[in-house]
Parts: C-alpha cells; structure tokens; sequence
C-alpha cells in the first residue's frame, strides 16, 4: 500500500524547510541530457531564474508574448438534444531569444487562426 492510498499527501517536512535556516545566497541547477543536447536550468535561493535552455542553442526564450481574441456563436440550444456552437480564435505569439546569430531577426512572430464546431452534450 501506497502513502497516496492511505491519503498521506504531505511531501515534506516544513519544519526543515524554514528559510530562517537557508544561507543568504545560493544557487542551484538542473541538468539533463535532451535529445537536442545537454538541457540546463539554473535558479537562486530566491527563485529567481539565472538562466536555462539547451547549451549552444539560441531556442531559450528571454521573452514570449501572446495576444488572444476568440468568439463563440451559438447556432442553436436546447435542453433536450444539446447545442451547436461555432468558435473562432486569433493568436499573435512574438518570441525574443536571449540572443541569436548575428545577421539573423531578433524576433520571431506567429499569427494563428482556429476555427472548430462544437456540440454541447444536453
């Protein structure tokens, strides 16, 4: 029998966790081999992130920005047999790295439709 079974959910021991007891600084990381290559994370005691990505690799994200718009119309509704609905969307997602190649855009854009019909279970 699992701790999850017997509803014992509790991870860990808060009275060892009490940041009274942390140093003032400290840093910490993660590391993992990807299938792209070796994938890094790097974090401070506060949380703050000091950096991640793929080592070599322009893909980390410094800053991703998302615009969301959507409408839903309704084409019927009723009780007992359901409801139709039609539903659109934009997206207009703007990626930055932390630093790319030079000769290359600082920036990548994206600009997304989606369109999808739905009925809605009575």
């Amino acid at each position: 029998d699992s701790n999850l079974a017997h509803g014992k959910v509790q991870i860990f021991n808060p009275i060892r966790w009490d940041p009274g007891t942390w140093p003032s600084s400290a840093a910490g990381f993660g590391w993992h081999e990807a299938p792209r290559g070796s994938l890094g994370h790097w974090v401070d005691i506060n949380g703050k992130s000091i950096g991640f990505g793929v080592t070599g690799s322009t893909a980390a994200n410094n800053k991703v920005q998302e615009t969301t718009g959507g409408i839903t119309q309704v084409f019927f509704k009723d009780a007992k047999i359901g409801a139709m609905q039609l539903m659109a969307q934009f997206s207009y997602v703007k990626r930055t790295p932390f630093s790319v190649p030079s000769g290359t855009p600082a920036t990548a854009s994206a600009k997304m439709f989606f369109f999808n019909i739905r009925y809605v279970l009575p």
